[in-house]
């Protein structure tokens, strides 16, 4: 009995340190695809930032809300135009996953020059995550800033 005990404690506890090794793993991924969207963007690889982004991606900054032909379309060349423009840092605050679904939150402050304009801001951005066909893609952004005073 007493060997059933422990190889039963054994294996629970195998799974579940198996189960957080996966956990950390996607969440140690997510915050890679975030990473490497936001170079991405900073390097004008157009390529390689829609690649990270799911087909039905949804893009919300400043009120409004972008399809992903939208988004495609115009806005991603001016926010890899500002990406290249402006220096960042940026500071991952939560990366969670849940399943097939993970979110990155940050907080970053930008400090350049943009098409003429002097940019000072500090910003917010929330990005959703869906594991599809085993790899993670940006679903959703959500991008809001303010003037850093």
């Amino acid at each position: 009995m007493k060997k059933f005990i422990l190889a039963f404690l054994f294996i629970g506890n195998s799974s579940v340190v198996y189960a957080q090794d996966m956990v950390s793993k996607d969440v140690a991924l997510i915050k890679a695809v975030v990473q490497y969207y936001h170079k991405a963007l900073e390097a004008k690889d157009k390529e390689t930032a829609l690649k990270l982004l799911s087909d039905d991606v949804l893009i919300q900054e400043s009120g409004h809300l972008e399809t992903a032909e939208e988004y495609k379309s115009h806005h991603l060349m001016s926010d890899m135009e500002f990406s290249a423009a402006v220096s960042g840092k940026r500071e991952v605050i939560e990366a969670v996953t849940e399943g097939n679904i993970g979110w990155v939150v940050s907080s970053s402050s930008m400090v350049g020059e943009f098409r003429g304009r002097e940019i000072n801001s500090i910003g917010a951005e929330l990005i959703v995550l869906l594991k599809e066909n085993g790899s993670w893609k940006i679903r959703a952004i959500h991008w809001s800033s303010r003037k850093n005073e």
